[in-house]
């Protein structure tokens, strides 16, 4: 059985973990922070989650232009926060 040894748990290096994996391999995987990477846990999927949460909260603080009356919008951060999960 091959012996892989993965560094870095970003995009690329988990997927590949996880192939190898399937293909008989014994994997490790080294990873310094998160397995994910920049990318899915502080960069661009975080701020594609707050930025949709953003325009939602501007849709219905607007909505009573399109004759939609809606009651006072707020935002939970901590629900929010956790909607970004892929």
């Amino acid at each position: 059985m091959p012996r892989i040894l993965i560094l870095g748990g970003g995009p690329a290096g988990y997927v590949a973990a996880g192939r190898a994996a399937q293909l008989g391999a014994e994997v490790t995987l080294v990873e310094a922070r998160e397995i994910g990477g920049t990318c899915l846990n502080r960069g661009c999927i975080p701020t594609k989650a707050m930025v949709a949460g953003a325009e939602r909260l501007h849709q219905v603080r607007t909505a009573a232009e399109f004759g939609v009356v809606a009651g006072v919008a707020r935002v939970d951060f901590p629900r929010s926060w956790r909607a970004r999960t892929p």
